[in-house]
């Protein structure tokens, strides 16, 4: 039997003739399956870390009975799918996506594909880029005048950070890592040390 591209399902039917009669009709249904939609997308949903260093992301999904190929697309400006490290076809379950400073959010999409038909029906991952959380600063909370003390402000995603230091006290090297060193005057009696994490996807909240 050959099928042609307009089959959606029909029946197959035989019986038995002899000189003595016809049997009843057997008959088979077929139809046409589409492939199922592909399951989870596996990957990060937050886009910072790659934006920072420039590493591509990667997502994954499991193979689907029945598919010979796979549609992969993805929305927002900024982000662009680049490989596909298994290859195209039937193993075209690996995508590789660089994210740029310009990416804000979009969505990630995949079918998967038949000679029967393409599903209608795509995974999605909704993807973002979020700021990093306030830093946690460690280091003295109390300074005596004229003494060097160093702090460290530690969160996830960021690139530098931007601290602010009392009145008269002053950065003994770089002011803008996540460890810096500050020297209080001699007369020093009270003040706030603050950091903010900066970074492509925005800036966190202060920490004093």
């Amino acid at each position: 039997v050959r099928f042609n591209n307009n089959f959606v399902s029909g029946n197959i039917g035989v019986s038995a003739q002899s000189p003595c009669g016809t049997s009843a009709v057997r008959t088979l249904a077929i139809t046409k399956t589409i492939p199922a939609t592909p399951g989870v997308i596996a990957g990060v949903t937050n886009a910072c870390a790659n934006i920072i260093s420039g590493a591509l992301a990667t997502y994954t999904i499991t193979k689907v009975s029945g598919a010979s190929d796979y549609d992969w697309t993805i929305s927002g400006t900024g982000a662009t799918i680049i490989e596909h490290p298994a290859g195209e076809g039937v193993n075209d379950t690996i995508i590789t996506v660089r994210f740029t400073t310009a990416f804000n959010n979009g969505t990630l999409s995949v079918r998967s594909v038949s000679n029967c038909g393409t599903n209608a029906t795509a995974r999605t991952l909704a993807i973002t880029k979020t700021a990093p959380a306030a830093p946690t600063i460690q280091g003295s909370a109390s300074a005596c005048g004229g003494a060097t003390y160093t702090y460290t402000a530690t969160t996830t995603g960021a690139a530098s950070y931007s601290w602010t230091i009392p009145l008269g006290a002053s950065f003994v090297g770089a002011n803008n890592g996540a460890t810096v060193t500050i020297k209080y005057p001699s007369l020093f009696l009270l003040g706030t040390v603050t950091a903010k994490a900066i970074s492509p996807c925005g800036n966190s909240g202060t920490t004093s």
